[in-house]
């Protein structure tokens, strides 16, 4: 397994063939998490997902458990001040905050990018469903290396954003402020349809 304590190669084999890429930095988005390295957690996290195939809170405080885990320290373990649910709470937050930066082929550092991404299952896409039921369990999250690199994935969260960028269109309809963005989403929604329908 490949340790994110140096720089790393990933290759994102996309649809359209997106070249390699490197890990330049992991990084909490807010500070540091109680003096844990964000290379470590990256190494936590990674383990996980070699071990289970996706990486879920419960398998985050599964590993965690022991006194001598690298993030054992996150996590609130007296039972009279904090309960199971708190502490899945101090995971999803985990997930939510570590962050990955690479560097783009043309030898620039993107922006920072979450490690993790929450997929959403997709009722109205059965042809989707089973191609990635597997990998999306209820409140199952994955790395993002893994969901750009895989096509059925990355179309499952192209078509999840744009949901919710639609989600957002019709909740701010109103605000003509906001006209020209919902004009230029008007001018993108075939291109990303036929993205998501793509087999």
């Amino acid at each position: 397994m490949a340790t994110a304590t140096h720089i790393t190669p990933i290759t994102r084999a996309l649809a359209e063939g997106v070249p390699t890429v490197e890990v330049v930095k992991y990084a909490w988005k807010q500070g540091n998490a109680a003096g844990v390295k964000p290379e470590t957690a990256a190494d936590e996290f990674r383990a996980i997902f070699d071990r289970d195939g996706a990486i879920t809170p419960d398998a985050i405080l599964t590993r965690a458990t022991p006194d001598d885990a690298p993030l054992h320290n996150l996590f609130e373990w007296s039972d009279s001040e904090a309960a199971t649910a708190y502490r899945e709470q101090q995971a999803r937050y985990l997930l939510r905050t570590l962050v990955v930066i690479y560097r783009k082929q043309d030898g620039t550092l993107a922006p920072p990018t979450r490690f993790t991404i929450k997929l959403r299952r997709d009722v109205d896409d059965p042809a989707l469903d089973a191609a990635t039921d597997e990998a999306l369990e209820p409140r199952v999250y994955l790395p993002v290396s893994k969901i750009m690199g895989e096509a059925d994935l990355r179309r499952r969260y192209v078509r999840q954003a744009w949901r919710d960028l639609l989600a957002l269109r019709e909740r701010y309809r109103d605000v003509s402020e906001l006209s020209r963005v919902f004009a230029a989403m008007d001018e993108v929604q075939a291109d990303i349809e036929r993205i998501v329908a793509a087999s």
